[in-house]
């Protein structure tokens, strides 16, 4: 899901923060793909390089 998908499932308003609505699990698996995305971003590759990448791995 997208932040605004998530926010309309979770009934949070544009200002509020998503990270206080999750589980702990949630919470790990964001940290997670954050820090994969670090590693990218640091590597040299654009934003939409690295949208592209997790698009392909992610939804499908």
């Amino acid at each position: 899901m997208n932040t605004k998908q998530i926010r309309y499932d979770r009934g949070l308003e544009k200002g509020d923060s998503l990270r206080d609505c999750f589980n702990e699990q949630e919470l790990k698996q964001v940290k997670g793909a954050e820090s994969v995305i670090k590693g990218f971003l640091d590597m040299g590759y654009s934003y939409s390089d690295v949208k592209d990448i997790l698009a392909k791995k992610y939804i499908s």
